[in-house]
Order: C-alpha cells, then structure tokens, then sequence
C-alpha cells in the first residue's frame, strides 16, 4: 500500500500508508505475544487473562501511537494524508483478522482429519 501510494501522490503518503499499517503491525504482534509466546500465559487458568490483556493492550497501543503520530506530525491532520493514514492501518488490520482466521480455522481443520 505504502508503494502504491508513493507511485501515485508522492512520498509524504507513502510513509502515511507505511507508518498506519505499522501501527496495526505493532498492536497485532502485543497481541499476539500475550496470546501464543507469553510463557506465563500457557496455562489454560491464565488464557482469559491473557486475553484481555492482550485486547486491552492492543488498544492502549493503537490509542498511543495515534495521538502521537497527530501530535507530533502536523501533516497527518490534513486531507489525504489523514485518510491514507487511517485507510492503511484498517486495512493491514483487517487482512490480519482474515489471516488469523483462515490459520485457526485450517490448524483445526487439520486436527479434525
């Protein structure tokens, strides 16, 4: 996304599409970590926990990065660069939720043969 914004407006898009879809990398991996590699959170006690803390985590995340990126970025307030902002972290997010939904679906897939 962030190629195919800079060969069409420019650079200052380009790193607006780079830096939205890192931000949606960014919580997705706190996530992640606290759901699947955290080793205090293996035990099936500790995995609504983990759950929320990894949820509460990714937002705390997005929420931060965010108001720094406006607060410190004058140029993400104005037209395109807001919505290509914003257009690249929905995207990177929801290609995410479709992965992690077609790897847990195709593992248990797998179990079930």
């Amino acid at each position: 996304m962030a190629a195919l914004a800079a060969l069409m407006m420019g650079s200052e898009p380009a790193i607006a599409a780079l830096w939205g879809g890192s931000i949606s990398l960014i919580a997705n991996a706190w996530g992640g970590f606290q759901l699947w590699l955290h080793p205090g959170n293996r035990s099936p006690q500790r995995l609504q926990g983990a759950a929320i803390r990894a949820e509460m985590g990714k937002v705390a995340i997005v929420l931060l990065l965010f108001g720094l990126t406006y607060s410190r970025w004058p140029a993400a307030h104005t037209g395109s660069t807001a919505i290509i902002l914003l257009l690249a972290f929905m995207v990177t997010y929801v290609v995410s939720l479709v992965w992690l939904n077609y790897a847990t679906n195709a593992s248990s897939e797998r179990n079930e043969s």
